[in-house]
């Protein structure tokens, strides 16, 4: 149990501090050498993308709150198991 709660904590921290905007460049770049038609600026990019998402949710405070949840439930039982 502590591992999966580990395997789910580092992600959902990740979502919970928006870090996964750092790989907008790499998508930016990415859809500038495909052949659709591309934006003029990652500004424009980015706007694209937060009016793409702006009805989606961010599962990241849940996934976090249950990863903690793992982790403590396996404290607890590795600490009663002796």
């Amino acid at each position: 149990m502590f591992v999966v709660g580990l395997c789910t904590f580092f992600p959902a921290l990740i979502m919970v501090t928006e870090a996964t905007k750092m790989f907008d460049g790499l998508s930016f770049v990415r859809s500038k050498m495909s052949r659709k038609p591309s934006f003029k600026s990652i500004y424009d990019y980015k706007e694209h993308k937060v009016q793409k998402n702006l009805y989606k949710k961010n599962p990241g405070k849940v996934l976090l709150i249950i990863s903690i949840g793992y982790i403590l439930v396996s404290i607890i039982i590795s600490t009663l198991r002796g």
